[in-house]
């Protein structure tokens, strides 16, 4: 969850906008798409919830979270992923080689697509 905090993370800042905007933009996180506040409920149930709500709040109060860590990642996608997305090749081509991933943690391959803005409190 820490490593995904920090894909939003580094897209609020370098989009200027604060995380929640970021993780509300339409087709950004899988779990999000074509589902409504009632459908994703029971997941303030789970054993994660407290963690991940912990989370949300130090994004919501900028807390840094190690992104420099993970060479500033924007994007990322499951390692079990048998096609890599579209932008995961450059100039978001499968004609052209593969993006070399700036983090892996063993589940997923982080990658950052723009140059990051390392400076804000976000």
């Amino acid at each position: 969850m820490l490593n995904v905090a920090c894909v939003i993370q580094q897209r609020a800042i370098n989009r200027n906008l604060e995380p929640y905007q970021i993780c509300l933009q339409r087709k950004q996180f899988s779990c999000w798409n074509n589902k409504t506040y009632k459908d994703l409920e029971d997941l303030l149930c789970t054993r994660h919830a407290p963690s991940a709500k912990s989370l949300a709040l130090d994004l919501q109060r900028g807390v840094k979270l190690g992104r420099d860590k993970r060479g500033y990642p924007d994007h990322y996608f499951a390692k079990s992923m048998k096609v890599w997305p579209r932008w995961g090749y450059k100039g978001g081509s499968r004609a052209n080689p593969k993006l070399k991933p700036v983090y892996d943690d063993g589940h997923h391959l982080f990658f950052r697509l723009r140059p990051a803005k390392r400076d804000g409190n976000k």
